[in-house]
C-alpha cells in the first residue's frame, strides 16, 4: 500500500516513535491509563498530564474483516488484505493491517504482536503479525 499517514500535533510523537522502530502510546500521569488514539486529555479521568512511553506489543484480535474491493487505487495491488481491531495488552484497541498471514486465515481471538514494518514504498507503519498457532496435541 502506498498511503502515508498524516500526523497532526497530537499524533506526531506516535509517528516519530514508529519511524524510530518503537511502539509507544500516551499514558495518563494521573491514572496510568494507556491511551490510543492520542488525545489532549485522558478519556478515563480527563487529566491533561499525558506522557509517551514504549509499551509491550502483544495483542489479541477483537474483530477482523477482509478487504476485497479497493476504495483507492493506492491499495489495489494489496488486495485482498485483512484489517483487524486488536485489543493491546497495554489496554487500548487499535486498527491494523495484518502481515504474513492469508487474509481468510485471520480469526477473532488470534494472538500476535504489533510490529513496525517498512513497506516496499518506504512507508513505515505499525502492522499486526499473528503468532503461529500453538502446537496441537495428537489425538489418543
Amino acid at each position: 500500500m502506498n498511503i502515508a499517514p498524516q500526523a497532526d500535533a497530537t499524533s506526531q510523537p506516535f509517528w516519530d516513535a514508529v519511524r524510530a522502530g518503537q511502539f509507544a502510546l500516551q499514558h495518563c500521569a494521573a491514572c496510568a491509563q494507556a491511551i490510543h488514539p492520542p488525545g489532549l486529555r485522558c478519556p478515563a479521568c480527563r487529566s491533561a498530564e499525558l506522557a509517551w512511553r514504549p509499551v509491550e506489543t502483544g495483542a489479541t484480535v477483537y474483530a477482523c474483516t477482509v478487504v476485497r474491493h479497493a476504495a483507492l487505487d493506492a491499495v489495489k495491488s494489496a488486495l485482498p488484505y485483512a484489517i483487524v481491531l486488536v485489543t493491546l495488552d497495554a489496554g487500548p484497541r487499535m486498527v491494523l493491517n495484518v502481515i504474513d498471514r492469508a487474509p481468510d486465515d485471520v480469526r477473532v481471538g488470534d494472538r500476535g504482536q504489533v510490529v513496525i514494518h517498512r513497506n516496499a514504498h518506504g512507508i513505515v507503519l505499525p502492522q499486526f503479525q499473528i503468532q503461529d498457532p500453538p502446537p496441537r496435541s495428537p489425538s489418543t
